[in-house]
């Protein structure tokens, strides 16, 4: 038997959507004009690719989600194979956010470590790197400017 819910619950639950669907339309947009604002990326549909960042020492495939053009940000999913991913270097021109969906990596002293759902921080400038890959990774990851490297 399906459990009900007290009537302010209901009540909260309906004017969170009215306040969510006044806040769209405050902009007197249309909803087609919403709707192509919004980005949607079927990330089965892309193909594996190589990145241009000159900085991975195993073969790297990355699929880009999005890219704004005018700053460089950058969200791609970066799947890495077993062995030492990259060489240690900073992105002068981006903070670095990663969320790991899958992998393990294996720390200075040998223990091996599964990522699943850890996240990730490297600010502008911070050098990182050298990760030794035990397990094929994917990881998601976002630089909000060009993720070039100095």
């Amino acid at each position: 038997m399906k459990k009900l819910l007290p009537l302010s619950e209901y009540t909260d639950r309906i004017l969170a959507k009215r306040l969510k669907w006044e806040k769209l339309t405050q902009y007197k947009l249309s909803v087609k004009e919403l709707t192509e604002k919004i980005l949607h990326v079927d990330s089965k549909k892309l193909d594996w690719e190589d990145p241009p960042r000159g900085y991975y020492l195993t073969d790297v495939q990355q699929k880009v989600l999005w890219k704004d053009e005018k700053t460089g940000a950058t969200m791609a999913l970066i799947k890495f194979p077993v062995g030492v991913a990259d060489e240690i270097h900073a992105h002068p021109e981006a903070n670095q956010f990663i969320f790991c969906l899958e992998g393990e990596v294996e720390d200075e002293e040998g223990n091996r470590m599964p990522m699943d759902g850890h996240f990730g921080y490297t600010p502008k400038g911070v050098k990182h790197g050298a990760s030794k890959v035990t397990k094929e990774s994917l990881l998601l990851f976002f630089w909000d400017g060009p993720p070039s490297t100095a």
